[in-house]
């Protein structure tokens, strides 16, 4: 379906004309595409983005009063949760014991033209069956950091419950907000 653009309006006989024409490309446009399949769309970008620099995104948490960021590689898995491989006794451990809130930002290098700023909670997954399933998924090795693999005591998942993701595709693009 082709939706006219306002050139294509000098046809109608009048503005009445031309505007009654617009509104029914419109509705079918909303007919063909209904919110729920632009807002799939939509979020099929912003994880597009999240997937694409997830090898250096930055996590944060807080130590009591003070906000603590680091550089992480976070994993995503097929139905898009967000992970985080760590040791069991880091800092980040101990934090999200204290306090489970986060923010996690994924940035397009080097000019930052695509984020998406993740805001949730942190829980921590010590499961051998998920870890197991988390560590098939990772984009890089992490027998580099757990020699033992999934069952080693050291090696502790954080699972990324997403409260909302503001996201953008391009500097000039309208920052978007997502809410599961």
């Amino acid at each position: 379906m082709e939706i006219k653009d306002h050139k294509s309006l000098q046809f109608y006989k009048n503005e009445q004309q031309a505007a009654t024409v617009t509104m029914i490309y419109f509705v079918r446009f909303l007919i063909i595409y209904p919110r729920e399949a632009l807002i799939e769309m939509s979020s099929e970008k912003m994880f597009e983005i999240i997937k694409a620099n997830s090898m250096h995104a930055y996590f944060a948490t807080c130590d009591r009063d003070q906000p603590v960021i680091r550089s992480i590689s976070a994993i995503i898995d097929e139905d898009s949760t967000i992970w985080i491989a760590t040791f069991a006794n880091s800092r980040k451990v101990k934090q999200i014991k204290e306090n489970p809130k986060i923010c996690l930002a994924f940035i397009e290098q080097p000019n930052g033209d695509k984020s998406a700023i993740v805001y949730g909670k942190a829980e921590i997954v010590n499961d051998v069956e998920i870890k197991k399933k988390v560590w098939g998924t990772a984009n890089y090795n992490l027998a580099n950091y757990f020699p033992d693999g999934p069952p080693s005591k050291n090696f502790c998942l954080l699972r990324i419950n997403i409260e909302k993701i503001e996201w953008r595709d391009s500097w000039e693009s309208k920052l978007q907000v997502y809410q599961p």
